[in-house]
């Protein structure tokens, strides 16, 4: 993912963690501000508490001043939808 983002200058590739140990792995910002957060899991199934950094993130360092989405990357085989902008996404999906 990041060679692709270094190649095109419309993307740049941040992670976010805080001392709280909330974490974002991989924060893609576009060049008019919109925000892209991914959190990857190991796991079969996702809950909301799974998206608790994201939401902390929206809410609090962005405070709705740029449009953020929220992806968590999971094992199982269906895309689950939390709330608007947040959704789980089987790993699977990159490649169908």
């Amino acid at each position: 993912m990041a060679a692709q983002i270094d190649l095109d200058n419309k993307y740049t590739l941040y992670q976010y963690r805080d001392r709280q140990d909330r974490e974002i792995d991989f924060l893609i910002e576009r060049e008019d501000g919109a925000l892209l957060g991914i959190e990857v899991k190991a796991s079969h199934s996702v809950s909301k508490d799974n998206f608790r950094a994201q939401f902390w993130f929206e809410e609090n360092i962005l405070k709705c001043k740029k449009p953020y989405t929220g992806i968590i990357l999971y094992s199982d085989d269906k895309a689950v939808p939390f709330e608007e902008n947040m959704l789980a996404v089987p790993t699977a999906a990159l490649w169908s």
